[in-house]
Parts: C-alpha cells; structure tokens; sequence
C-alpha cells in the first residue's frame, strides 16, 4: 500500500490534491511514515511553484503536524529546498528556522543536515549564522565528522575574513581524518585572508596535491594582484586543466597586461567560453574595443557572461549605440534572456544617449518581462528617464522602490537638478 501512496504523492500537482492526500495518510495512520513524509513534504514544496510562501507554510505545518514523529529526512527535504539546492523558492534564513523548528519538534540532525545548513550559510556570506551552526554541529557530535568538518571549512574559505583564520584552523587541526578536500579548504582559508605565507607553509606541508590544490593557490595570487608568484605556481604545476589558464589569463587580464593574457591564450590547447570571455573583456579594458568585437565574432560558443562583457566593454568605452545593437542581437538570437548585469548595462547606455526612443523601448521591455527591480536596476532606470527628461517617471520608480541606498537617493536628487527641478531636488 505504502508503494501505491508513494507514486500518488510523486504525481500531486495542485494543492487541493495536496490537502486530500494528507487527510488520508493521517486518517490511515501514515502521516509520519519515514517513506511517505518526505514525498509528502516535497509534494507540498511542488505543489505551487508561482506561490513560493504559502507552499514553505504548508510543507512546515505538515512537519508539525507529524510532530517528533517526523524523520529527519523528512524535515532535511524541507530544509534542501530552502537552502537553495534544489529551487524551493526559499532563503537561507527560511532554511535556518526551519533547522530550529526540527530541534523545537525533538527530530535530532544527521551529517546531511549541517552540510545543507553550511550551503545556506555560504549564500548568506555572512559569518555569524555559520558560526552559529558551527556550535551546533559540535552539540551534536559531528565534530569528527570529515564531510561536515570540510562543508565547514569551505563556508570559512567562502565567506570568510582574517578575524576567521584561527577558528578555521581550529576545526582544520582537530580533524581525525583529513583529505585532500580539507587540505585545500584551509591553503584557501588562509589565501583568502591574506595570508600567503600561512597559505604556502600549508601547501608545501600537504601530503597529496590534486590540480584543484595547485588552482587555490594560483586562484589567491591572482586575487592578490601577485601575478609573478601566480606564474612561479602555474609554471610548477605538473597537470593543468582549464581553471588553471583560465585564471591566469584573468589574472593578467585584471592586472591590464593584456599582452600576457594573450600569449597564455594562444597556447591554451583547449579554450572554453571563459577563456574567450576573458580576453573579450581584457582588451575592452584597455580601450581595444575593435580587438575585443573580432574575438567574440570568433568566439565559437557563447553564453550570456560573454555577452554581457561585449556589451559592458562598449559601454566602457562610450560606444554606447553599439552596445545597444549588441543587446538587440542578443535578444533576436534568442539563446539567452537578459539579466540584472545585462540590463543595468543597457539601461546605463540608453541614460548616456539620453533618447527618449531608447528609453521607451528598454523600459517598455523591462515591464512586459515583468522584471524584478532590484536596487541597481532602479538606481539605473531613475538616472535614464532623468537624463531622457522624463523625471515624472524617474519619482515613480523611485518610489515604488522598497529598498533604496545612498546611490538612489543622490541620482534622484541629480535627476531633479539637471532637469531645472531645484525645488523638488
């Protein structure tokens, strides 16, 4: 019976559906199967994609309902979804209570758990949180665990800053077992903070060095702007895969040795998108617009990055039309939809214009796409309609706006200005 309910909750699509099934599963005793919960959690997750809230509402009454009786699979199911994993329409913090929801019901963690946990914290790049689960993760006795001891450390490497590198060294040192993957955490633990002596002292010491070991340290001298010592590694490493030129040709491209980034280039057996990427937007840098317009006429796969290098190196260098007619052909291709990046970058070319036809046409575009105005965005919009004269609607974007930063505020006070509206400025 427990199969034949099992495929019905895979198949709930609506979620009246939803409601009748789980009156059945209580009415029969079910409710808290450690096979049924979990699908019932996802159905409830499922059942309502276009209303993320009401779908996380019902997927944690289920959990409550089922009270310690809940597995924690079930409650992880709930958790995945929120920590982003798997698109549940949730956010790190939803994740975060719903894990203190689960130890409120007595349902104990598993490993699983704090590494989902650990995601979330990742996302939130904010340290507190994760050394809130850090506490929690030694509570409950996964403190020798390797697989949440290194989803710790990565959160450190992630997220971190130098206040950071002693307590992720602590977890590092107090490992029974490491591996290669905790190994590299800690050598990017200590890169990230700036410290490239501790960083090498670590890499030198490690028993076995796989090519992502040998990319750390490559990946934080160039972070650093130190492209001699970036070199002196790249030149040492005994295999090389494509994360390993790439981040060189970036490297050099970042530094504006474009000359350098070019050579690697062209010796690089196998270029992939990011590569070409790259070298798009080195010699856009530079002001080489035409160079950078004949590789990525070249280029033999793109994607939307590539594009929105091409269409911010126009911008960069005040060729503004044609970073609109760039943008344009990118849509008529039709492979990628635009995103916050690429739309900022049109919006801030059709402001520099100051045409009123531009300005109808994005902002006609960015309505009908129905486009969630993000504080960029709106900062752009407010500046475009400013400088296309249509500082009415700039007001009306400004205040539909439900988070605003100083930028906001200083391009519609600028806005009102050039456009003689001293008073309201």
């Amino acid at each position: 019976m427990e199969q034949e309910l099992l495929r019905i909750l895979r198949s709930l699509r609506f979620p009246r559906h939803l409601l009748q099934a789980h009156a059945q599963l209580l009415a029969r005793g079910l409710a808290a199967s450690p096979r049924l919960l979990p699908a019932l959690v996802s159905a409830a997750l499922s059942a309502a994609p276009a209303s993320p809230s009401p779908a996380r509402h019902a997927a944690a009454a289920i959990l409550r309902a089922a009270g310690a009786a809940a597995s924690t699979i079930a409650h992880n199911t709930l958790i995945e979804r929120l920590a982003g994993r798997r698109g549940g329409g949730g956010s790190a913090e939803d994740a975060l209570a719903a894990y203190a929801a689960m130890r409120a019901a007595g349902v104990a963690p598993n490993g699983f758990t704090f590494t989902l946990l650990l995601r979330a914290c990742e996302s939130l790049g904010r340290l507190p949180p994760c050394r809130c689960v850090h506490g929690q993760i030694v509570r409950c006795g996964f403190g020798t665990d390797v697989v949440v001891q290194n989803a710790l450390l990565n959160v450190y490497y992630r997220c971190g800053d130098p206040g950071y590198v002693g307590a992720a060294r602590e977890v590092f040192d107090r490992m029974p077992d490491r591996d290669v993957v905790s190994w590299n955490s800690i050598v990017g633990v200590y890169m990230s903070s700036g410290d490239v002596a501790g960083a090498m002292e670590l890499f030198e010491a490690m028993p076995e060095r796989t090519v992502v070991s040998w990319n750390t340290v490559v990946a934080g001298f160039t972070r650093a702007g130190d492209m001699v010592s970036a070199c002196s590694v790249f030149e040492r490493m005994p295999i090389r895969n494509s994360i390993s030129w790439n981040l060189m040709i970036s490297g050099y491209a970042t530094s504006g040795d474009v000359e350098a980034a070019r050579s690697l280039f062209d010796e690089m057996d196998q270029k992939d998108v990011v590569s070409w990427t790259a070298m798009v937007s080195a010699y856009a840098k530079i002001g080489d617009i035409d160079s950078a317009k004949v590789l990525f006429d070249l280029m033999p796969v793109k994607n939307l990055v590539s594009w929105n290098a091409m269409i911010t190196g126009y911008n960069h260098n005040s060729r503004y039309d044609e970073a609109l007619r760039t943008f344009q052909q990118m849509m008529i291709e039709g492979r990628f939809m635009p995103d916050e990046a690429t739309l900022v970058s049109v919006v801030s070319a059709c402001a520099q214009l100051g045409s009123a036809e531009y300005c109808n046409w994005v902002s006609s575009y960015i309505s009908k796409s129905n486009t969630h105005i993000t504080v960029a965005l709106g900062n752009a919009l407010i500046d475009m309609f400013a400088k296309c004269g249509d500082v009415g609607r700039a007001r009306s974007i400004f205040d539909r706006m439900k988070t605003r930063c100083i930028i906001t505020w200083t391009t519609m006070i600028s806005g009102f200005a050039y456009n003689g509206q001293i008073r309201e400025a």
